[in-house]
């Protein structure tokens, strides 16, 4: 009987147990699995295998095309090193190293991909560590500029380390990752080395902005932030609260490594909470984040006293001068949290609220279920200025008041990427960071002492240049600042261009009346305003809550005219963005567009507008200097896309500038014919033909629109009298040449 007993204990409870069991195994998350998932062992012949499990693949003799570049020639080589657990053989045992220029040529598939470049940089027969000075760049991004792969390993402690990446390759088949060694002296050569590439596919969306998703929270704002695929990211953090490291091939199918946070988080008095709960995913895709990561967290410790608040903070030192995405990732799983309401709590990103009452119940419908919000922000200052503390902060109090019995906010992952700048850089100062990492290993002024194998080099002086250079470049942004002129500082750019209260653009606008109205367009009406106690009239463009554009058009065009001034451009005045309102402030033009005088009003009787031929030659030609400004003569070398007669517009004196740079983009600045891969936009009947059929867009785009358009309707009106042959527009004096 005993036995009898005995088998019934067992087999009844799992009986009713089976289905559970058999539930959770049916249901567990299937890893996402990558269109291109290429692991290439630089310097290597033939397959080699990781310790987990992992293929690579050796370039020599390999499919993936290496394109020299020089009469130097591309080296295979070994590390001076032994293999040790801190050390994978797999890829740092190999390296491909030059002292000039070489590529490596990928066919993949279109989409979003991973790059992760491997590096180990060590003294390589024949080469030097601290030689090590190169640039990357993938496509026409920037990756890394200047980089010293020795100073980063040393700064992180390291003896090998990853530099992961996002970027979108368009329509062409194949991605091309170029290494460009840095300029040097004949006796210290620099070179450019790799130990391994990854390239690997990752869902569409899963950090950029798609479809009817309105972006990203910005910090401290009311707008949204679009990341478009032509912005590409740089990893910069991505931290398991709370838990261990989570390896690659734990993730969810893209070998993502996820490290503990613990060397981030600047409370001490705190303990880690982890469950084996499953974690379901029905708010969010599967591949977001893996099951791991939403089952550990911190607790405030034991220690605390009554009617502390629970807060939490994270340091992560960044560059300054770009915008960063932040995602963080939460799951309730306290099951004595059973309705909204009941876990309340503040996050705030570098002292501005992003969530003022973040609560993951509303959020995700019920316990155990996974979670994350994104947020842009940007960290204020020159891009030169190095490194500062990216702060996340979590507080147990939010909307204004406070619980008796605070509980613990909740947060379970931390993701930062750096975004790429409107020139496609992702590049840091490495130059400045190498100066201050040479200066506090040497005491001794005026003495740069770089280490390295087989002893020291001392250059003398060269602190002192850098010192004195950087002094200069300060003093010269002052006087910059002073004089009213442009530069690329925050500061510059709130002297420049002012921000306006909702209140300011009711007042200047009489509250909106459609007295006030002067014109309409894709982005919404525009009124004439009075600011500065009626001193000054300027052109207020509101946004339409209907309009198909939105926040990035509107940010596009403050960053595009901050850093724009020519007699041909329209000046931005300011900007408005309280609210949920989005406003933009131009100087007035007393006679309208274009347009209005060829197509809409002043016409005489005989249908005919009462521009004269000088008029439109001389509008003409303004429009053209404006348009070779934004291709030739500036650093970003701006495509306008949306040329058209509705966009020039005519000051009091029929000066032409040219307007709406919310659709422009960014060329490039080495290569007339080079082009930039984006989504076909702009004004049909203005397109060029072959943008629209390949979406290859270039300088050439808003030329076509230019003749097409602008030229068209000024100079060939029909029945104007005017000469209608399409071949005359090559004897009108344009000015500078446009290409």
């Amino acid at each position: 009987m005993s036995t009898r007993y005995a088998l019934v204990l067992v087999l009844v409870p799992l009986f009713f147990f089976l289905p559970h069991i058999l539930s959770i195994t049916v249901n567990i998350p299937t890893p996402y699995a990558p269109v291109d998932n290429l692991a290439i062992n630089c310097g290597s012949l033939g397959n080699s295998t990781t310790r987990d499990g992992r293929g690579w693949t050796g370039d020599i003799g390999s499919k993936f095309s290496q394109l020299q570049h020089g009469k130097s020639k591309s080296v295979t080589s070994k590390a001076f090193h032994r293999i040790s657990d801190a050390v994978h053989p797999v890829p740092y045992m190999t390296a491909r190293i030059s002292r000039s220029q070489f590529s490596y040529t990928f066919k993949v598939n279109p989409g979003q991909k991973f790059i992760r470049l491997h590096f180990h940089p060590v003294s390589y027969p024949g080469f030097k560590r601290s030689n090590a000075i190169f640039t990357v760049k993938a496509g026409r991004c920037t990756l890394l500029s200047n980089f010293s792969a020795s100073l980063t390993a040393d700064a992180l402690g390291l003896r090998c380390f990853v530099k992961e990446f996002c970027l979108n390759v368009g329509e062409s088949p194949a991605l091309t990752i170029s290494f460009f060694p840095s300029p040097s002296s004949p006796s210290e050569a620099a070179y450019a080395f790799i130990n391994g590439i990854e390239i690997v596919s990752m869902p569409t969306g899963l950090y950029y902005t798609q479809g009817n998703d309105p972006g990203a929270f910005v910090a401290g704002q009311t707008y949204r932030f679009y990341i478009e695929n032509s912005t590409a990211h740089e990893m910069i953090q991505r931290l398991n609260v709370g838990g261990s490291s989570i390896s690659s091939f734990e993730d969810s199918g893209m070998f993502r490594e996820w490290s503990e946070d613990s060397n981030h988080l600047v409370e001490s008095s705190v303990v880690p909470i982890s469950t084996t709960i499953p974690v379901k995913y029905t708010s969010i895709p599967i591949h977001i984040a893996p099951q791991k990561l939403y089952q550990t967290t911190w607790s405030v410790g034991p220690t605390k006293q009554s009617g502390q608040l629970n807060n939490f903070t994270w340091k992560l030192p960044v560059d300054v001068g770009f915008r960063y995405l932040v995602r963080l990732h939460f799951c309730e799983l306290e099951y004595e949290i059973k309705d909204s309401g009941q876990r309340e709590f503040c996050i705030i990103i570098n002292e501005q609220i992003a969530e003022a009452c973040a609560d993951i119940f509303k959020w995700s419908g019920e316990i155990g279920v996974a979670v994350y919000r994104d947020y842009v922000v940007k960290m204020e200052g020159h891009i030169m200025e190095g490194k500062r503390d990216l702060v996340i902060a979590t507080q147990s109090h939010c909307c204004g008041r406070r619980s008796k019995h605070a509980i613990d906010p909740i947060l379970n992952g931390i993701e930062v990427f750096k975004l790429s700048n409107l020139d496609n850089n992702l590049a840091g100062p490495n130059l400045q960071s190498l100066a201050d990492d040479w200066t506090s290993k040497d005491p001794m002024p005026g003495k740069l002492t770089l280490a390295g194998e087989g002893g020291k080099v001392i250059v003398n002086g060269v602190i002192i240049v850098l010192t004195l250079l950087n002094i200069v470049v300060h003093q010269l942004c002052i006087w910059a600042e002073n004089s009213g002129q442009k530069t690329f500082s925050k500061s510059s750019r709130k002297e420049s261009c002012r921000r306006f209260s909702l209140d300011e653009m009711h007042l200047a606008t009489n509250n909106f009346d459609d007295a006030f109205t002067i014109g309409r367009g894709g982005f919404g009406k525009v009124y004439r305003g009075i600011i500065n106690e009626g001193a000054t009239i300027v052109a207020i463009k509101r946004l339409d809550s209907t309009s198909k554009q939105g926040a990035h058009e509107f940010w596009t065009e403050i960053e595009m005219l901050s850093q724009l001034q020519h007699t041909h451009l329209i000046a931005l005045i300011g900007y408005c963005d309280d609210c949920q309102e989005m406003m933009l402030v131009y100087e007035y033009m007393a006679h309208g567009t274009l347009a209005d005088h060829i197509y809409k009003y002043r016409r005489n009787d005989d249908g005919i507008s009462g521009l004269t031929w000088e008029k439109r030659l001389s509008i003409c030609i303004g429009a053209a200097r404006g348009l070779n400004y934004l291709h030739m003569n500036t650093n970003l070398r701006v495509i306008h896309r949306d040329v058209k007669s509705t966009n020039i517009l005519l000051d009091e004196n029929w000066v032409a500038k040219i307007s709406d740079f919310g659709l422009s983009k960014m060329g490039n600045t080495s290569q007339s014919g080079s082009h930039v891969s984006t989504n076909v936009k702009g004004t049909f009947g203005y397109l060029d033909p072959e943008y629209f059929s390949t979406r290859r867009l270039t300088r050439k785009s808003d030329v076509y629109a230019f003749w097409g358009g602008t030229v068209g309707s000024a100079v060939w009106e029909e029945g104007s009298g005017y000469e209608t042959r399409r071949g005359a527009t090559q004897s009108c004096p344009m000015g500078p040449t446009l290409h």
